[in-house]
């Protein structure tokens, strides 16, 4: 006789597996989950076969009736805390980590917003320096952190089996991720407040991809979790998923079962998932870079997308700075244009330019060239078509009036901006293919001032002087800033921060970083604009004292501080040159003596 027992699922056993993916010590003595058969299932099987056995032997047979005794079990310790909380504890870790996203994104894109971080290039800072101190200060605010994490996790006996040196590292791996997720996710945005925000969101909704994991996790192959583990949160969830595996089974992550995973028939582990976390890391560097050479934002000069395959980059990345081929002929041909004063009616950029004679700039280095120099906002232009060259020795002026372009060229000149067409060579170096070369022997006052707010005078002093001069020792560099704050007249303020100054002392101090450390090219955008007529005058003879040896730029509002300073005066109209040449030579050429008005009151 044959029959079949069908009973509800919350009195059967589930028989699509033989045992738990994930092993925990225990007796398994429990009614509720392995020994279900006792609800009724072997209670029914036995009255029925008793049933069966009476009426084939036409008589009542007596049996003892059946028992069950679970195997015994060694001691073993139950972690309630644990178990409660491993399937919430990589979540926790998870959002542990939310701020630090935040402040570390806001703290790039602070800088650029600022345009601290295009100043510091052009006062000769590698980009890679700049990284590198972010960094460091950021990995030191984390690795303070961690340890102190760490110091939680094992005293406070949350892991109390775990080995806490594997611990600290797998935490500082995932900081390293955190820092290269941070810088980019920094590479698209250029406003504080929406980068800190955005970085946040992004860092939750790259968590996402876990719970699908989990979800699923028997059914995902080697390579789909893999890929989803490109996600750093989602990697690290998983990977702290193992952590709490070990932990239940009281065994806690060693060294000998890093690579042994604690589920059954499962592709990966927790060493595998902890390189995965240091690749990912690789990978967001490795774009954010590329994204912000070839992207730069707002400010600085982008890159062309195949710039690694170039063999100027690598010449700038192993310190052989070459210059361009055609660049001797260029310097000729704007040489003739300049000294001749003849230009062709199509150049309108030079219409009606006028220059001085050959015989007064025979013989003078040039130190900065522009080519045919043109930007364009949209449809609207800014420099159209611009050729002009500054020697070495003279102080040249830009002129003109709001909108002529001055800003805008001295914004080309300092690499602030990328030209739509044309070049600009400093002492034969292009500035969009040698940038950082040129960068290095230049001194920048740009028309608003960059400035750290936790800094003193003097420490912004000392920094650009050591950037600029790295060969000075400590005595130099101090007699240096010295005689600096003294001739720019803010000396008593010297230990002041720069939140504390006035607007005509932060002026001063730019002015000062521009000349300090003996660069050979100064920008001066506007270097007196807010400043006091007394500490114009001072401002004046510190341009003038220090025009030896240096190409000197400078645009402004003003004739008469032109005339005074200006070797050279170049006047802009709508992004053109209109006239070039010495101030005395500028009067007897195009000026028409005074016209002077008067006006008589008649009596009644």
């Amino acid at each position: 006789m044959k029959y079949t027992i069908r009973m509800v699922v919350q009195n059967s056993m589930r028989t699509d597996r033989i045992r738990n993916p994930s092993w925990t010590p225990g007796s398994y003595v429990s009614s509720n989950k392995n020994q279900r058969y006792n609800r009724g299932f072997i209670n029914l099987q036995e009255s029925i076969d008793r049933a069966i056995i009476d009426i084939q032997a036409g008589k009542k047979v007596k049996e003892p009736s059946v028992q069950l005794q679970a195997f015994p079990y060694p001691c073993y310790f139950k972690d309630n805390f644990l178990n409660s909380m491993s399937s919430s504890f990589p979540i926790v870790l998870m959002v542990a980590w939310v701020l630090f996203i935040a402040a570390f994104v806001k703290k790039l894109v602070h800088e650029r917003e600022l345009r601290l971080h295009e100043y510091m290039k052009m006062m000769g800072v590698n980009p890679s320096s700049h990284f590198f101190a972010w960094f460091i200060e950021s990995a030191c605010f984390l690795l303070v952190t961690i340890i102190i994490m760490t110091i939680i996790l094992k005293a406070g006996k949350v892991f109390p089996n775990s080995d806490g040196f594997i611990m600290f590292l797998f935490l500082c791996d995932y900081g390293f991720s955190i820092l290269a997720m941070s810088f980019l996710i920094s590479a698209f945005f250029d406003r504080t407040n929406v980068a800190g925000l955005s970085g946040s969101l992004v860092y939750i909704i790259c968590f996402f991809p876990f719970i699908i994991m989990v979800t699923i996790e028997s059914s995902l192959t080697f390579s789909t979790k893999n890929l989803l583990c490109l996600f750093a949160p989602t990697c690290f969830s998983y990977a702290g998923q193992y952590i709490g595996y070990y932990e239940g089974q009281n065994i806690g992550i060693q060294w000998d079962n890093s690579y042994v995973s604690p589920l059954s028939n499962d592709t990966t582990s927790f060493g595998w998932l902890c390189w995965l976390l240091l690749i990912d890391s690789l990978i967001y560097f490795t774009v954010g870079w590329y994204i912000r050479i070839v992207f730069p934002g707002k400010y600085g000069i982008a890159s062309p997308w195949y710039f690694p395959v170039l063999p100027s980059f690598w010449a700038e990345c192993c310190g052989f700075n070459t210059c361009r081929k055609d660049s001797g002929r260029g310097l000729l041909f704007t040489n003739i244009m300049l000294q001749s004063g003849n230009i062709d009616h199509k150049n309108k950029g030079n219409e009606g330019f006028t220059s001085e004679g050959e015989a007064e700039l025979e013989g003078l280095p040039v130190g900065v060239s522009l080519h045919s120099l043109t930007k364009l906002y949209g449809q609207t232009i800014a420099i159209q078509n611009l050729n002009l060259n500054f020697y070495e020795g003279h102080v040249t002026a830009l002129l003109g009036h709001n909108g002529a372009g001055k800003t805008t060229t001295m914004s080309l000149l300092t690499g602030l901006y990328s030209p739509s067409s044309g070049s600009v060579l400093v002492y034969g170096k292009d500035m969009q293919t040698h940038m950082d070369a040129v960068h290095r022997d230049m001194g920048v006052c740009m028309q608003y001032d960059v400035l750290f707010e936790h800094l003193t005078v003097k420490e912004h002093l000392l920094l650009y002087g050591q950037i600029k001069s790295p060969g000075w020792n400590k005595h130099e560099l101090n007699q240096q800033v010295r005689n600096t704050l003294k001739e720019t007249g803010i000396y008593a303020h010297r230990h002041k921060r720069v939140g504390m100054l006035s607007g005509g002392m932060k002026r001063k101090l730019s002015i000062s970083i521009a000349f300090i450390g003996g660069s050979k090219t100064v920008v001066l955008d506007e270097p007196t604009t807010g400043v006091d007529p007394c500490s114009r005058r001072s401002i004046w003879d510190i341009v003038t004292r220090h025009k030896t040896g240096r190409t000197i730029i400078l645009s402004t509002h003003h004739l008469d501080e032109a005339e005074v300073l200006s070797d050279r005066i170049a006047f802009l109209e709508r992004g053109g040159l209109k006239c070039c040449g010495s101030p005395f030579y500028l009067k007897e050429k195009l000026g028409q003596g005074y016209n002077l008005t008067l006006t008589r009151r008649v009596s009644d």
